[in-house]
């Protein structure tokens, strides 16, 4: 019965069956007015007879006995029955088409400033829910329109509830539509919008997130050409970001686009993020974005109060806050100074980029604190930190981009071992193989990545002080992947127990972030999706501060380095002096740890810093 159903859904299976009817009635009806009736000379003439009254009823007036106009008044409603039939049938099939294409093409939005996110992915919900959050007490928050792909639309209501939830009160649009054309652009109001963005959608490893970077650059250029105008319409210049998952696609194709488009790179980013906290594993948790919920944040606040004042004041002045830097608008757009010399002046209009704590909110010292006067920083200083050997539980693509960050700030020898299967390294060893150089030691190992006794003896053999464990598509999906990663970072942090070994797991969605937030405090969990969110959040919502971000991790993160405190008179000093001391040299501290009560992130002025003490130093720019 089902398989009926389905065959008689096409237009052409329900003519047939409308003509096998006609036929099959026609051929009985004739058959029974020349068996039955003695009105027909022959089976011939009573197909014709019939054959007439099907296609005229006007044939009826013909008809002299009773029976021959029961049986034609029959045979009428019968060809009357089939033509009505296919009329309905045909009309059905030309204007319900014709109502399935308008159903599929939604009308424009009518907006004005608004932000526009063109593609959809997991993350654009993420990047909505941040935009909400950070602009809840704000009076003119940011109308959103999201332009997703036509394939969607069987879950239109899905995904417009879901958007409409995680908007909290923010005016949020969904509209579905093929990018194919510049003018299609024009369903989100691309030239009216304030800002934009590229998310496309990101369904796996290596090829996959080729095909998501080549969408980006289509829908890029399919941008410039819309804003860029033509005719009668002037050029438009919204910032517009580009998302791309690999940095050598950005790379090819980078010259194609104008000024006003920058683009966020994920590979190059968390690469960059986490090879932050393999070499300074220490100061994980005073890296923003990095540490716990309740770790540090990166924030611009406003200094209106503070105008005129030089910089290196803040520091005493700032309650629960670690001032690193001026942001302010300029002529060729937001302009950050981080750090700044230490006597320039706040001006009017000023933001301070400061690291916080807690809720983020930065207030003022009741009493401004009495700066000593500033101490040289003498010490080692090692951009890559402490460590030299580093274990991998497995191959992912973000490894491919960490591996020539690491080589850019290891200490000579550092050695890298990759735990593997032997399937997976065959793969592996084609990018391991050039990176290993004179900087980097790299090795392979067979085995399971998530076995505990294999990765027992890899830590005993390799005497590792980092272990590594990213999260790899080739487990099947995100939630398996963040699983297989996490679970095989929780065993090596138990296997590692006593051992002083740091463990840092990479997880795409991170909804299990929480757990490195409990037990051991070697572990850290850094979730990507989390931390990109955040920064398109920025991008969006306080630019201002997306500038300070970008600033301070800088392209590479090659700016932080590890100093260990070596004063010659062997005394401690504040934290407020070795601040200002920083500051003289063109640098500022943005973390201190010591070996007693570990990492202190946002130190107070009055912290004392010791002999020995390792403190995380942002670098002047290169």
């Amino acid at each position: 019965m089902l398989a009926y159903h389905r065959a008689l859904r096409s237009t052409s299976a329900r003519i047939a069956l409308l003509l096998a009817g006609l036929l099959s009635l026609w051929f009985v009806s004739a058959t029974l007015g020349w068996l039955v009736t003695d009105e027909f000379d022959s089976y011939g003439e009573a197909l014709w007879i019939g054959f007439r009254h099907m296609l005229d009823p006007a044939a009826l007036g013909e008809d002299q006995t009773a029976a021959e106009r029961a049986l034609g008044v029959f045979q009428v409603l019968v060809g009357l029955t089939f033509f009505v039939g296919l009329l309905f049938t045909i009309v059905e099939e030309v204007v319900g088409g014709w109502f399935d294409r308008l159903a599929d093409v939604d009308p424009p939005v009518r907006a004005r400033g608004h932000v526009l996110i063109l593609g959809w992915d997991d993350l654009v919900m993420d990047v909505v829910e941040a935009v909400a959050a950070s602009t809840a007490a704000h009076r003119d928050r940011p109308t959103i329109v999201v332009v997703g792909p036509s394939e969607l639309r069987g879950r239109r209501r899905e995904l417009a509830d879901r958007l409409s939830s995680g908007a909290d009160g923010l005016r949020a649009e969904l509209v579905l539509r093929d990018l194919e054309d510049p003018d299609d652009l024009d369903v989100g109001a691309a030239r009216d919008a304030s800002r934009i963005m590229v998310i496309p959608s990101h369904r796996g490893e290596a090829t996959a997130a080729d095909a998501a970077d080549l969408e980006s650059i289509r829908v890029g250029m399919l941008l410039r050409a819309r804003l860029e105008g033509g005719g009668a319409q002037p050029p438009r210049t919204p910032p517009v970001l580009l998302l791309f998952r690999r940095g050598r696609n950005v790379d090819a194709a980078w010259e194609l686009f104008p000024a006003n488009f920058d683009a966020v790179v994920v590979d190059r980013a968390i690469a960059g993020i986490v090879g932050l906290a393999i070499t300074r594993p220490g100061f994980v948790d005073s890296l923003p974005g990095l540490g716990s919920a309740d770790g540090p944040r990166l924030v611009t606040a406003p200094a209106d109060d503070l105008v005129g004042r030089p910089f290196e004041e803040l520091v005493g002045v700032m309650a629960g806050a670690l001032p690193l830097g001026l942001v302010r608008d300029g002529p060729a757009g937001i302009e950050v100074d981080l750090p700044p010399p230490a006597d320039a002046p706040v001006r009017a209009g000023d933001r301070v980029a400061v690291l916080t704590s807690g809720d983020g909110e930065v207030t003022r010292r009741p009493d401004a604190a009495q700066l000593p006067p500033p101490v040289p920083v003498p010490g080692e200083q090692q951009v890559g930190g402490h460590v030299h050997s580093i274990l991998v539980l497995g191959w992912a693509i973000t490894v491919e981009e960490l591996l020539p960050d690491l080589a850019r700030r290891a200490p000579q020898g550092m050695r890298i071992t990759l735990l593997d299967t032997p399937e997976r390294l065959q793969v592996a060893w084609r990018v391991l193989e050039p990176a290993a150089d004179e900087v980097l030691s790299v090795t392979t190992r067979a085995g399971s990545p998530i076995d505990p006794a294999t990765i027992a003896a890899a830590l005993a053999d390799t005497e590792a002080q980092v272990v590594f464990s990213p999260a790899t598509l080739s487990a099947g999906s995100y939630d398996a992947a963040d699983a297989r990663a996490l679970l095989a970072a929780l065993h090596a942090t138990r296997l590692s127990r006593g051992s002083g070994v740091a463990v840092i797991a990479d997880l795409y969605a991170g909804r299990d972030v929480a757990v490195g937030g409990h037990g051991d405090e070697r572990l850290h969990v850094v979730s990507r999706r989390h931390f990109m969110a955040g920064w398109l959040e920025h991008a969006v919502a306080r630019p201002e501060l997306a500038a300070a971000v970008q600033s301070f991790f800088g392209a590479d993160g090659g700016r932080l380095a590890v100093r260990t405190f070596r004063p010659p008179d062997g005394a401690a000093v504040s934290f407020a002096a070795v601040y200002r001391g920083l500051l003289a040299e063109g640098a500022v501290p943005v973390g201190l740890r010591d070996g007693g009560a570990g990492a202190r992130p946002v130190p107070s002025p009055e912290t004392q810093v010791a002999p020995g003490d390792d403190l995380l130093v942002l670098l002047p720019p290169a």
